[in-house]
């Protein structure tokens, strides 16, 4: 062989060895982007996971601060109807007194302390927010009363209350009891 083939032999052996690195560094290239793609897309995946973990947790405070505020109304609710149910089953001993008052006495002393006892009951009552309603002459409001009876009468004017048989009460918004009355015209 001559030499010039040698040389050439030569140098496409080294020229394949420059090729072998070069392909070799190529492939660990590849495999160092391959490697850094997985650890982005698990990157991604932590990220996501964790997303969710605090959207879930954000919503279930959100559902907490509803439940809390929810059973603060119930229980704020809970206790006006029992204070309410509780004044309307104390009203018929309104009532009672309100008749003792009107009834015929020969005993002083005894009208006197029956006035005593109904004076007591209605500051209380007045104390706990309980107004009274239904006077001779209001317009008739369907609201607030009970029309039992009707009169035509000219010194009433139309659609009043001409008679209150029973006094209605209310506690703020609430109507315990409505007032039972007689309407005129």
């Amino acid at each position: 062989m001559s030499k010039e083939n040698t040389k050439k032999l030569e140098q496409e052996g080294k020229q394949d060895e420059v090729n072998e690195k070069v392909t070799e560094n190529e492939s660990k290239e590849n495999e160092q982007i391959i490697e850094e793609t997985k650890l982005l897309s698990k990157e991604e995946q932590m990220q996501n996971e964790l997303d969710e973990v605090n959207s879930r947790y954000l919503r279930l405070m959100a559902e907490f601060d509803n439940y809390r505020k929810r059973t603060q109304k119930e229980k704020l609710s809970t206790y006006k109807d029992a204070e309410g149910d509780t004044l309307i089953k104390i009203l018929p001993l309104l009532d009672n007194f309100e008749r003792a008052l009107i009834a015929p006495c020969n005993d002083p002393e005894y009208l006197k302390g029956i006035q005593m006892i109904y004076d007591n009951m209605l500051e209380t009552f007045k104390s706990m927010g309980v107004q009274e309603f239904g006077e001779v002459g209001d317009e008739f409001n369907a609201e607030y009363h009970n029309a039992v009876m009707h009169i035509d009468d000219e010194n009433f004017g139309k659609n009043v209350v001409s008679q209150v048989l029973q006094k209605g009460y209310k506690l703020g918004d609430k109507v315990l009891r409505f007032a039972m009355v007689q309407t005129a015209n």
